[in-house]
C-alpha cells in the first residue's frame, strides 16, 4: 500500500513534468512537477477544509488571511521540492517508470489523472457546497 502510494506520488509528478517537456528546461519540468503535485495537494486540503467546517461549524479555518494560505502553500513547494529532488527521487522514478510494464504505467498514469481530476472537483464541489449551506 505504501509503495503504491509512493508510486501514484511521483506519477503525479511526472504527468506535470512531462507536459510539454520539450519546450521548457529541466529545471523549469520539475519546477512543473512540483507545482503540480503541490496544487493537488492543496485543492485535497482545500475540500478537508470546507468539509469540516461543515461538519464541526468552526469558521476559523474559513478564515485564514490569503497571505498565510500562500505561505502555507509555499512551504508545501518547498517540502515536495526536497521529497522530489533530494537524492534525485523523482529522476531515479522516471527512469523506473519507463521500465514498467504496459499494464501498471497505465495503471499508474490512470490513478495520476483520476487523483489530479477528482482533487480538483473535490475541492470545488466542497468549497461551493460549504459556501451555499
Amino acid at each position: 500500500m505504501k509503495e503504491s502510494i509512493k508510486n501514484v506520488y511521483f506519477t503525479v509528478f511526472l504527468l506535470f513534468y512531462r507536459f510539454c517537456r520539450k519546450a521548457w528546461s529541466r529545471e523549469m519540468n520539475v519546477i512543473k512537477g512540483v507545482g503540480g503535485v503541490t496544487l493537488v495537494e492543496t485543492w485535497l486540503l482545500v475540500g478537508i477544509i470546507a468539509w469540516s467546517h461543515y461538519a464541526t461549524g468552526n469558521k476559523s479555518l474559513l478564515k485564514i488571511p490569503k497571505s498565510t494560505f500562500l505561505l502555507c502553500f509555499l512551504l508545501l513547494a518547498v517540502l515536495n521540492y526536497y521529497a522530489l529532488t533530494a537524492k534525485g527521487r523523482a529522476v531515479e522514478f522516471n527512469t523506473e517508470f519507463s521500465k514498467f510494464g504496459d499494464r501498471k504505467r497505465v495503471l499508474l498514469i490512470v490513478a495520476g489523472i483520476g487523483l489530479i481530476v477528482l482533487s480538483l472537483v473535490f475541492a470545488f464541489a466542497s468549497a461551493s457546497y460549504v459556501h451555499s449551506h
